[in-house]
């Protein structure tokens, strides 16, 4: 009797043990359990050696591609010049000096053009297709262009043997004139503007439609959104601000003999909302410019540079020069006297930063970045943000005279790479790569460093 009641409590044990076990089962069941795992960021950063600079061969210039997946550098050798394109070496051409050799990459860097000579003709070489197009004089001059959207190509250049100019547009000549200067596409690309000189006058040709007849023509300019087209005209001792084909007394300026004017730097605001220039008036033997905003004239300055608008057309910077002493004008405040001028004044993308560089106190450098101003030990060249706006660097020129400067490096977050010979070409991709060309102990190299690695 007592070995049965055993056997019945044990089975009883073992039915609760049972029943337990299945409703945790189904507890577990029940849960949505997650499983994380982090995966360590692969640094991309990299350096390549693109070549080996032959002795006595020094490189006139090397470019990147905007999406920095193509180089091309611009070398002399003895009398002659070759191109080296993805480590492929073009064919020697005749020497080019620096204002004439042109590299240029379109905007999606799917294609690539130069300007070059050889046996007194000029040729264009579009992805590595050789155009001969004129006879070379020192005075000629061509100057390719790619549309915004990369799909169209032209240039325009002047033909000792016939006395004329011309354009090639997408390949198709155009008619002859006796001269052509100029050619801009607008930023939508479905525009093409350029100035003519003929029988005497300069006209606009603007999508094939051509302008008045003017003594001077200059500077065509589209808005951002394409809506706009303004240039400046100078005509019976009046010059004006043409806006869209519009010749306004508002935007006219009388000139005299002892009086002239002169305008330039017309610019539009990112958002084609304002537009802005600079008058310059010759009294005697001073000059004068003010800036006109919007159709407002501004304060007076001996002279004025490099104007800006900042990405979101909120604010806009410009450099004033006053009694020897340079300014940096911000929506209207005036920062302290430089003693040199005051360059590179550049907006980050999402509008929040602001840099400059300067030079003041004995000749001694500053950077300005966010009104917070650092002594650097060197001039500084291009500055340069991310797309995302949360990085910043520059070209650092190092052991300069007069003349040039022998030894370049990058600063870039607080950091600097090692002294170069020189820097060619430098910029930040929008996976925030900053990427360079730059030339140390006889070699070129492309580098890139992965900015996202703390």
């Amino acid at each position: 009797m007592k070995t049965k009641n055993w056997i019945i409590f044990s089975l009883l044990i073992l039915a609760i043990i049972l029943s337990s076990y299945i409703i945790f089962i189904k507890q577990i069941n029940n849960i949505n359990i997650k499983i994380t795992t982090t995966t360590k960021y692969l640094d991309k950063s990299k350096e390549e050696l693109l070549f080996n600079l032959p002795e006595n061969d020094y490189v006139i210039d090397c470019v990147l591609a905007p999406n920095g997946e193509h180089k091309a550098c611009a070398v002399t050798q003895s009398n002659k010049t070759y191109v080296i394109y993805d480590n492929q070496k073009s064919e020697l051409y005749d020497e080019n000096d620096y204002s004439f050799f042109e590299l240029v990459f379109s905007p999606d860097s799917n294609h690539f053009a130069y300007v070059t000579k050889q046996n007194n003709q000029s040729y264009i070489i579009y992805d590595n297709q050789k155009s001969k197009v004129c006879a070379y004089d020192e005075g000629s001059s061509l100057s390719p262009i790619f549309s915004p959207d990369s799909n169209h190509f032209a240039y325009a250049y002047d033909d000792i043997q016939t006395e004329k100019s011309y354009f090639v547009y997408d390949g198709k000549k155009s008619e002859a004139y006796d001269g052509i200067y100029s050619l801009i596409f607008s930023p939508n690309s479905k525009n093409f503007a350029y100035i003519i000189w003929q029988n005497g006058k300069y006209y606009v040709i603007y999508n094939g439609e051509k302008s008045d007849g003017y003594e001077n023509i200059t500077s065509l300019t589209f808005s951002p959104d394409s809506k706009h087209f303004a240039y400046v005209v100078k005509q019976n001792l009046k010059t004006y601000v043409i806006y869209d084909n519009q010749k306004s007394d508002a935007r006219s300026y009388k000139n005299t003999k002892e009086d002239f004017v002169s305008i330039s730097n017309l610019t539009f605001s990112p958002d084609s909302k304002h537009f802005v220039y600079y008058v310059r008036q010759n009294q005697g033997k001073n000059d004068m410019w003010y800036l006109v905003y919007d159709g407002q004239k501004q304060k007076n300055y001996s002279s004025l540079y490099h104007l800006t608008f900042s990405p979101d057309s909120k604010h806009f910077a410009y450099v004033a020069e006053e009694n020897n002493k340079f300014y940096l004008i911000y929506d209207d405040l005036k920062s302290e006297a430089y003693d040199y001028m005051i360059t590179s004044l550049t907006f980050s993308p999402d509008s929040k930063h602001f840099a400059y560089v300067g030079l003041k106190h004995k000749n001694k450098y500053y950077i300005s970045y966010d009104n917070q101003i650092s002594e650097i030990p060197n001039w500084a060249g291009e500055l340069t943000f991310s797309p995302d706006s949360k990085h910043f660097a520059y070209v650092s020129h190092n052991n300069c005279n007069e003349v040039m400067c022998s030894e370049d490096n990058l600063i870039y977050d607080d950091q600097k790479t090692e002294l170069y010979y020189m820097v060619y070409d430098m910029q930040i991709n929008k996976d925030n790569f900053l990427q360079y060309i730059y030339e140390k102990d006889d070699k070129i190299y492309f580098k890139q460093i992965d900015l996202n690695v703390k």
